[in-house]
């Protein structure tokens, strides 16, 4: 890869970097904060849910707009927003008499930034990138936000000694940060002519039709469920029932993150192996097993934390590579928002559906889970290019999607 687009991929993974520090970052302060303001589980569910809700509904939008300005007119916004909220909910927690109103507030106007950098960053991919080129950007994005996804709770468990209100501050500084960088480095490909929206909404539509695009979508919100849930299980049952610190519970909530990101490093070979059909399978099968193993074999559940983020590092960029694929340049933009609205989603909906399952058994969320991945990672496999024989012997060769 060259230095210039090596600088390229670098301030696209930097918008990555920011907004997966979203959640994670605060898992390790969570108890800190239901303990200091009196917080039910489902109160601290509105702090995940707040970020996530605005982001899945928006992203389509802001996915279609970038597709009629460009990216980047989007993207800076967006990221100025994301920080002025998180700089909102750290001064309501320190100066605000009714402090979590206002934080749920602060997290709403995060919300509506990160409605559409994390997506529109993959399409920029897309539109800046040709074949091999595009294939390591897409696989380096996954990895930042892998990356991210790690260092986040360690970061928040760090930060969170100076006070939890600290944590927040985080946000204005680091989508500060990334801001520049976008703005000095990137040289976005100019935009082309807009389309109708009868005849725009019609092209995105026959994009995401297709059976692998959509089991695509779907399962890219069991992911980020799985992993936000499995992060929101940590905080509010293994952590209080095993007596954890906050250190150990950062160094908890990272391990399945340092899996996805280490996975995701060999994301290109595995998908010119394997095709990305069975690369998302794969992936699924294995974060699949680990999820039901953490009902059915307890221990050694950091074991099972790591298989789970291996798992799902080796399948989410295969479905990323079809997510972006599905869709020409004039609707990448529309196309790959849906699919980032429904893992924001997935996200919003983690904890609350976490705490429903456990209500069912202590067991559901996972052996559920778990099931959910594998059969619809299998169910892509049949559908992608790459699965069959013929597809194997196809190696080497540029993958796509079949309808």
């Amino acid at each position: 890869m060259r230095a210039q687009t090596r600088r390229k991929v670098a301030a696209l993974a930097a918008v990555t970097w920011v907004m997966v520090l979203g959640n994670t970052m605060l898992f390790p302060v969570f108890p800190a904060i239901r303990a200091e303001l009196e917080l039910s589980g489902g109160q601290l569910a509105w702090l995940v849910a707040a970020i996530s809700l605005p982001s899945a509904g928006l992203s389509p939008l802001a996915g279609a707009l970038s597709d009629r300005i460009g990216r980047k007119a989007v993207i800076v916004p967006s990221l100025v927003l994301y920080g002025a909220g998180g700089l909102l909910a750290a001064l309501a927690g320190w100066r605000a008499e009714a402090p979590f109103a206002w934080m749920v507030a602060g997290r709403l106007l995060q919300g509506l930034g990160s409605s559409g950098p994390m997506q529109l960053t993959m399409a920029l991919a897309g539109d800046m990138f040709q074949s091999e080129e595009r294939a390591k950007a897409v696989g380096l994005l996954e990895t930042a936000n892998g990356a991210g996804k790690v260092a986040s709770p360690l970061l928040g468990g760090a930060v969170g000694a100076f006070g939890w209100q600290a944590v927040f501050l985080v946000y204005p500084v680091a989508a500060g940060l990334a801001a520049a960088a976008m703005a000095l480095l990137i040289d976005e490909p100019p935009a082309r002519a807009a389309r109708r929206p009868a005849s725009y909404l019609g092209a995105v539509w026959r994009a995401a039709e297709r059976p692998a695009v959509w089991l695509t979508f779907a399962a890219g919100f069991a992911f980020i469920f799985s992993l936000i849930g499995l992060s929101f299980w940590l905080t509010e049952a293994a952590a209080p029932r095993l007596g954890w610190s906050r250190f150990q519970l950062s160094l908890a909530v990272a391990l399945p993150m340092a899996g996805l990101a280490s996975a995701s490093l060999t994301a290109q070979f595995v998908q010119t192996r394997l095709g990305v059909g069975a690369a998302a399978a794969a992936g699924g099968v294995l974060a699949g097993g680990a999820l039901a193993a953490v009902a059915m074999l307890p221990q050694p559940l950091h074991l099972w934390l790591a298989a789970a983020g291996l798992g799902a590092g080796v399948a989410l960029p295969a479905l990323n590579s079809i997510g972006v694929g599905a869709a020409g340049r004039e609707q990448r933009g529309a196309v790959t928002a849906v699919y980032g609205g429904l893992r924001s989603l997935g996200a919003a909906l983690a904890p609350a559906g976490l705490l429903m399952l456990l209500r069912i058994h202590p067991d559901a969320p996972f052996l559920i889970l778990g099931g959910v991945l594998a059969a619809l990672t299998l169910l892509i496999g049949r559908r992608a290019a790459g699965w069959s024989p013929a597809g194997r012997r196809a190696r080497g060769r540029p993958r796509r999607v079949s309808p």
